[in-house]
């Protein structure tokens, strides 16, 4: 339990990583909101892994016309610690989502240690979003409490 309080705002930068590509590579910023459905903690001999699922929220209002004004998908998180270690020495998110037009989409994004943020975005998807080039994107959040949270994302580019 002390090592699920002690990951809170990484969690809530775990869970942005979802970020929405248009066409003509345009890669609208937008913000999310995310929930915790489910975790559970893994110890082992030498490290504990943490999964974590979320709902989320995404409100993307500068996307061109005709795609979606926002969305909603299931994230699924892992992390890992070593044993006696505060911070993950891995973090990696995965988002899906099948968007009101039903379109589907898989994000995914990672703690990029070298600029303290998460990193990621679109990589495939069916109908609107096949062929897509995969989005480029830096995330920043906030926790609201250690199930709940808020998140931005803006182009790398």
């Amino acid at each position: 339990m002390k090592l699920l309080k002690k990951t809170a705002i990484i969690i809530s930068l775990l869970t942005s990583t979802t970020g929405f590509a248009f066409a003509d590579g345009h890669e609208a910023p937008g913000s999310g909101y995310w929930s915790t459905v489910s975790q559970e903690l893994k110890e082992g001999k030498s490290g504990t892994i943490l999964y974590r699922v979320t709902k989320d929220i995404w409100d993307t209002p500068n996307a061109p016309d005709g795609w979606p004004k926002g969305g909603s998908g299931n994230c699924y998180q892992t992390l890992i610690f070593a044993t006696g270690e505060q911070n993950p020495s891995f973090v990696h998110n995965t988002c899906h989502s099948i968007d009101p037009q039903g379109d589907a989409a898989v994000y995914i994004g990672k703690f990029d240690p070298t600029i303290g943020k998460f990193t990621g975005g679109f990589v495939s998807g069916t109908g609107k979003y096949a062929g897509l080039a995969p989005a480029n994107l830096i995330f920043e959040g906030v926790d609201f409490d250690q199930t709940s949270g808020k998140y931005t994302w803006t182009s790398a580019n």
